[in-house]
């Protein structure tokens, strides 16, 4: 018969019940995603791990004069990096707590371990923090040298000095009472979080005379971190690493 162009109120066919296609399943990025960062001027320039677990990523944009610092590690307790000191007292804290494990944020602090944990700061920059409920990354953006009475990380980003003191440590609960795990006091060989040498400056003529940090486990502390889209704000899980 020929085709009409009035609908029907009678189809031949009904909707199937059973489609033939299944749709697919939605996938959590892990650190075999090949997302990279955009391209928004930063560079990484180091990297450190001082507990099992928590580790930190250091990036800069020279144009801007800014420092990016990025922590990832477990969701189920506080954890963080104090910059500046050997010890806690004089050190620069940044740390990711919160009130319960949905209500986790970047905190920043003067270290003092005769008042503890020491005095808070303002905010130095942008921060956020991504959860998938078990891991956590927690990103960090403010200039070289902050007005909050932070740690200036001028003299490290151009090349002035080659590394600078770090201490690390990480409680039992989400708020920041006192550590569990932390990197003890050393009096001989202190920690330190040294610039890679691929981050260089235009006049770098200076030359490592002190300890170097490589990251553990044939630079896993870098994947996590290089998979992070920060634009798009995706989420990479810390414990897929290999």
């Amino acid at each position: 018969t020929d085709p009409t162009t009035d609908p029907t109120t009678d189809p031949t066919s009904d909707p199937t019940s059973d489609p033939t296609a299944e749709p697919s399943a939605a996938t959590t990025p892990d650190a075999t995603t090949t997302t990279e960062l955009d391209d928004d001027g930063y560079e990484q320039c180091a990297t450190a791990e001082l507990i099992s677990g928590i580790k930190l990523n250091i990036q800069r944009n020279s144009d801007e004069q800014m420092i990016r610092i990025m922590m990832a590690g477990p969701n189920a307790a506080w954890f963080g990096y104090g910059f500046g000191s050997e010890v806690m007292t004089g050190a620069y804290g940044v740390t990711v707590e919160g009130a319960d494990a949905t209500s986790f944020g970047i905190r920043e602090r003067a270290l003092d371990s005769s008042d503890g944990p020491g005095a808070s700061l303002e905010a130095s920059g942008s921060t956020s923090v991504i959860s998938d409920g078990e891991s956590m990354l927690a990103i960090l953006e403010r200039p070289y040298s902050s007005t909050n009475g932070g740690f200036d990380f001028t003299d490290f980003m151009t090349c002035s000095i080659d590394n600078i003191n770090i201490i690390a440590a990480q409680g039992s609960t989400t708020t920041m009472e006192f550590h569990s795990i932390y990197t003890p006091r050393k009096t001989e060989d202190p920690e330190v979080l040294t610039r890679l040498s691929t981050c260089i400056c235009d006049d770098d003529t200076s030359s490592s005379t002190s300890s170097t940090i490589e990251p553990s486990d044939g630079g896993s502390a870098n994947n996590i971190f290089n998979v992070f889209n920060i634009v798009v704000i995706v989420f990479v899980s810390v414990y897929s690493m290999t």
